[in-house]
């Protein structure tokens, strides 16, 4: 089987410029990064300035908690949490929002399936209406998904990726759709085997086709998007017992991934075709 990777949460484009919150001068990656969470921590280490710089702060806390998810999962939550009880205490719905969103992230590092599940439901019934909406539901309905397949229960993930689809048709987001559709290519591609029943084959080739049709910039799919169908479709190939049709679609998904400089993807894809 292709193990072809989910999204198990989404950093979302930020509203402000931290940058120029923060005045920091141009650094290699690693010190540039050093000097952001060192110039972050003293900008919450400050005493609570008035409004409206308040919700500066919360902003500064959600992204502590951000830049600390690869590197220290207590710290990162506990600044999360912090930024997320400042934004309730001063009103401020759109901090809330993000540091939810950050905080399933967080958790969900964490193998804290049931608190992530949490942050993305409370996300999900504090969203209001507009483009910054969209975004965060499908984040959300993104993170329940993954956090249902983490315990291995896959109606619950097709039901939550179906309804993320649902609301991103309902608001006409292009993004959303595609967001939802490949997670739905991704979770009935990756149950594929050779014992696979018709039922469950026909639901993989058929979000894989659906994936490929979907509108894009170019001429052609994005080619993260053609790598998820074309693995997809190789895998229903192969549960079918068509392993011509396998090796070719495996071949396309290769192709994809590399292209999109996926080598993980690209790798498992290869060895299914020597297998």
């Amino acid at each position: 089987m292709v193990f072809v990777r989910l999204l198990p949460f989404l950093r979302l484009p930020r509203p402000w410029a931290l940058a120029a919150l923060l005045a920091l001068a141009p650094a290699p990656a690693a010190r540039a990064q050093t000097r952001a969470l060192d110039s972050l921590r003293r900008v919450v280490a400050r005493p609570m300035p008035p409004p409206p710089l308040d919700t500066a702060r919360v902003l500064t806390l959600d992204e502590l908690c951000w830049q600390l998810l690869d590197h220290d999962l207590p710290a990162a939550r506990r600044h999360g949490e912090q930024g997320l009880a400042l934004a309730r205490r001063i009103g401020f719905r759109g901090g809330e929002l993000v540091c939810l969103n950050d905080l399933a992230a967080v958790a969900m590092r964490q193998q804290d399936l049931s608190a992530a599940a949490g942050y993305y439901q409370a996300l999900l019934r504090g969203l209001g209406s507009g483009r910054r909406s969209a975004e965060l539901e499908a984040a959300a309905y993104t993170g329940l998904g993954n956090v249902a397949l983490q315990g291995q229960q896959y109606v619950a993930a097709g039901r939550h990726f179906r309804q993320g689809l649902a609301q991103a048709t309902a608001r006409r987001d292009p993004e959303g759709i595609r967001l939802a559709t490949i997670n739905l290519t991704n979770l009935y591609g990756g149950q594929l085997s050779d014992h696979a029943p018709d039922s469950l084959v026909a639901q993989a080739r058929t979000w894989a086709r659906r994936l490929l049709a979907l509108p894009a910039p170019g001429t052609a799919p994005a080619a993260a998007d053609q790598g998820a169908a074309y693995a997809a479709l190789a895998e229903a190939a192969a549960a079918q017992h068509r392993p011509d049709s396998a090796a070719y679609f495996n071949q396309r998904a290769v192709a994809a991934f590399r292209a999109d400089g996926d080598a993980f993807n690209a790798l498992a894809a290869e060895l299914q075709l020597a297998r």
